[in-house]
């Protein structure tokens, strides 16, 4: 297992958590979009860290 799968599996997880625990429809956007942002941090940081 990759890093790529590592952050694919996690917010998959992460996103799992806010439809099954949040049931504002505006917050849960934002916590949607947040991990996302998240996740392509991770990856820019991980893959500028590699060069």
């Amino acid at each position: 297992m990759d890093i790529y799968e590592i952050l694919d599996i996690f917010e998959t997880e992460m996103k799992n958590e806010v439809f099954h625990h949040v049931t504002d429809d505006v917050l849960q956007d934002i916590l949607l979009k947040s991990i996302e942002q998240a996740k392509n941090v991770a990856i820019s940081t991980y893959e500028a860290d590699k060069k």
